[in-house]
């Protein structure tokens, strides 16, 4: 009912659909990074994930739900593609600083 107040709608997805899963852009960034510093071993992997996981930027999560959001414009389960625009998304970090960057972070120090 918060939602409809608000003027948006729930739309359900498909049991898995990639294409409306900004998770994997980040997954395919961060495993870019890890590439880019030869992390092989569990003890290079443990110590370059957060730093990874640091690369990401509010401006990248922005544009991976604004993809999202043309995607389902295109597939006609939107009305358009403006209605849902970069300025309306606003994923942000509820306590500050991602729980899990200071995990990581805690397991390099």
């Amino acid at each position: 009912a918060a939602i409809e107040a608000v003027g948006a709608r729930v739309e359900p997805l498909p049991a898995f659909s990639p294409d409306l899963t900004p998770v994997e852009e980040l997954a395919s960034k961060a495993k870019e990074y890890l590439r880019s510093v030869g992390a092989r071993t569990t003890q290079t992997v443990m110590g370059a994930v957060g730093t990874a996981l640091e690369q990401i930027t509010p401006s990248d999560i922005r544009g991976w739900f604004q993809d999202r959001c043309e995607s389902l414009a295109l597939q006609g389960r939107a009305q358009r593609a403006t209605t849902c625009t970069a300025g309306q998304v606003h994923p942000q970090p509820r306590f500050g600083r991602p729980p899990i960057l200071e995990i990581f972070r805690r397991t390099r120090e």
